[in-house]
């Protein structure tokens, strides 16, 4: 606010009682409109009007701060640009101000005034101001500065994009993380210039030698988020990546490292490996020697007790076999571009079980199919 006077209210009616009545009346509706308070001291800094604004936000009826001081309705409070209380001889803007509503809860208020001075004599005859009620902003950034600091702090990986995919926000993990290009996680900047950034450094396993395929990937999945995919880094970091497209078009972006996760798979897997070979070995050193039992068995005079043990014996023998079976199947190398003959295969597997058929007057036979059925596989 600048010191020169404000400028009269025009109007078209000539006679002075008329234009001050619509004055007033003017004065008059733009005070219950607005939202401010409007409020004027007198010549002794008494409040000798407040409009009805003061009852809507605090409960506080207009009438009975009339004649009182506006300490004596709150306080006015430091701020780092501005002096403790008003020069009220001096125009004056946006002065923090508080005030204890009748249920006790505290408004924040800016407030503004101008002195007025006697056209006639130039003396001091009191304040007009207006106090904005500014509660609810402060409310709403603490509760964003609140809601920012969480996510700074969570251990996560977090960036958020606006719709038109440019960051917002991205929290120290982020940051920390991305520490070589973090000037790329700056708010304003395009995600597609971070992903870049990423490609380009080498440090993504799956990008090196095809980053331009590794960007253009990573992107169309940004834009059109799916399943949580992983990534893994050249320092042996791996990271399980999650988006979300928000309601209002924004992507949100979670990293989750899985390092000791992965780390305890492989773990895992090396044990299973092991257990797997030694049953396989075990399997493998038994062939032979249950093979030389069943012989002995049935070079023996048929008997119950040789019979029982033929039994057992043929028992352990296709548990053996199986053991076997199933290292040769996790051996086996799946060629995706060669083809088989159905039908070849089915001759194979009757001709194989052919004779354990006859042992049990079974018959077994390939029907159905008289010429080749070719498959990928």
């Amino acid at each position: 606010m600048n010191d020169e006077r404000l400028n009269h209210w025009y109007s078209s009616s000539k006679d002075v009682s008329s234009r001050l009545a619509e004055t007033i009346e003017i004065l008059d509706d733009i005070t219950r409109l607005t939202s401010d308070w409007v409020w004027s001291l007198d010549d002794e800094l008494n409040i000798n009007f407040i409009s009805d604004r003061i009852f809507d936000s605090c409960g506080i009826p207009a009438e009975e701060v009339l004649g009182t001081r506006l300490t004596e309705l709150g306080s006015f409070i430091k701020s780092p640009s501005k002096s403790h209380q008003p020069d009220f001889l001096k125009p004056f803007r946006d002065v923090p101000f508080q005030v204890i509503t009748r249920a006790e809860t505290t408004r924040n208020l800016l407030i503004s005034g101008l002195p007025v001075f006697s056209f006639e004599t130039g003396q001091f005859t009191g304040v007009r101001g207006i106090a904005r009620d500014i509660t609810d902003q402060i409310q709403a950034k603490t509760s964003s500065n609140r809601l920012h600091s969480a996510i700074d702090e969570i251990s996560e990986v977090f960036i958020l994009c606006d719709k038109n995919d440019e960051i917002i926000t991205a929290n120290r993990s982020a940051r920390t993380v991305n520490g070589a290009f973090v000037d790329k996680l700056a708010p304003g900047t395009p995600f597609s210039e971070f992903v870049t950034s990423v490609a380009e450094s080498g440090l993504v396993s799956d990008a090196r030698g095809r980053e331009q395929a590794s960007i253009a990937e990573r992107l169309e999945f940004h834009r059109n988020p799916g399943r949580p995919f992983e990534v893994r880094r050249e320092d042996g970091t791996h990271y399980l990546i999650h988006e979300d497209r928000l309601p209002d078009g924004s992507t949100a972006t979670f990293s989750v490292d899985i390092t000791e996760r992965k780390q305890m798979e492989r773990s895992l897997q090396e044990i299973v490996k092991r257990q797997h070979e030694f049953a396989t070995d075990v399997a493998h050193e038994l062939r032979t020697p249950m093979a030389v039992l069943r012989a002995n068995l049935d070079s023996l005079p048929d008997s119950e007790i040789v019979n029982s043990l033929k039994t057992d014996v043929d028992a352990v023998s296709r548990m053996v076999e199986e053991l076997v079976a199933e290292s040769r199947f996790e051996e086996l190398e799946i060629v995706t571009d060669e083809r088989a003959d159905l039908l070849a295969i089915a001759k194979a597997v009757a001709t194989y079980v052919a004779p354990l058929a006859i042992r049990h007057d079974r018959m077994i036979e390939v029907t159905g199919v008289g010429s080749p059925t070719m498959v990928w596989g």
